[in-house]
C-alpha cells in the first residue's frame, strides 16, 4: 500500500514505484475517473514533479494508440454534484490525428460524446513558474451517439462517412462554435513512452489529467 500523500511519505516513493502503481490501477478491468483516491493521487503528483518527458514533446504527440483517461478531476468536480456520470473517458492518436469518446449517464439518458481533430506540438507553457513542453488539439468534428450494433461502443464519424442526418450536423456546427482556440493548448506534465502513461493539464480549471495506454497501434 502506497502511503498517504504528505512531505514525508512522498519522499519515501520513487518515480517507478508511482509509475509502477499507477499501471495496475489504470490496467484494472472497469476502472474509470471515479476510482481515484488518495494513494493514486500522491503517485500522479510525484511524476508531475518528476516531469520527465521521455523523448520530448515531438515523441508524445506521437504516441500513437488507444489511451484511457483514468483521472480528470474538472469532470468528477463540475459533473458529480449534478448527478451526471462521465465513464469511460478514451481517446485515440494515430498519425497526427486524434479522437476522443466518452459515455455519459446518471440523470441524463445513456450515450456518447465523440469528437475528432488534430494533434501536435506547439511552444512550451508556462505553468507555475516552470517551463513545460506542451501540445495543441485541435477538434474540428462533432457527433453523438452509440453504435446501432452495439450501445456499449460510440458510432462512428457520420460526418465522413457521408451518412450524417440534420441532426448530427445540427452538433457538429455546435461544437464547432463551442470549441474555443484559448482551450486548446495542454501543457505536458509527464510522459513515459516506455509504460505508456502521461499527465497533461487543463489549464483553465488547473485540472491534471492522467491517461494509460491501453494498446498500441
Amino acid at each position: 500500500m502506497i502511503a498517504r500523500a504528505s512531505s514525508s511519505s512522498s519522499s519515501t516513493l520513487t518515480v517507478a514505484d508511482a509509475l509502477n502503481s499507477l499501471v495496475r490501477h489504470a490496467s484494472t478491468p472497469g476502472v474509470n475517473l471515479y476510482d481515484v483516491d488518495d494513494d493514486i493521487q500522491l503517485c500522479i503528483d510525484i511524476l508531475i514533479e518528476d516531469g520527465s518527458v521521455s523523448g520530448g514533446i515531438e515523441n508524445a504527440v506521437r504516441g500513437d494508440g488507444e489511451w484511457q483517461v483514468f483521472c480528470a478531476p474538472h469532470i468528477v468536480n463540475l459533473a458529480g454534484p449534478v448527478g451526471v456520470r462521465f465513464a469511460p473517458l478514451q481517446y485515440v492518436i494515430d498519425g497526427g490525428k486524434i479522437r476522443s469518446d466518452v459515455r455519459h449517464g446518471g440523470i441524463v439518458s445513456d450515450g456518447w460524446l465523440s469528437a475528432s481533430g488534430k494533434v501536435s506540438a506547439t511552444v512550451p507553457y508556462m505553468l507555475d513558474g516552470r517551463e513545460r513542453p506542451a501540445c495543441r488539439i485541435d477538434f474540428d468534428t462533432f457527433w453523438i451517439g452509440a453504435r446501432s450494433d452495439d450501445k456499449s461502443s460510440p458510432r462512428d464519424d457520420p460526418n465522413a462517412s457521408g451518412e450524417a442526418n440534420v441532426v448530427d450536423k445540427a452538433i457538429n456546427a455546435i461544437g464547432k462554435v463551442g470549441f474555443l482556440e484559448g482551450i486548446a493548448t495542454f501543457p505536458v506534465l509527464f510522459y513515459d513512452a516506455d509504460v505508456g502513461v502521461v499527465v497533461f493539464q487543463f489549464p483553465p480549471l488547473k485540472s491534471n489529467i492522467a491517461a494509460f495506454l491501453q494498446r498500441s497501434i
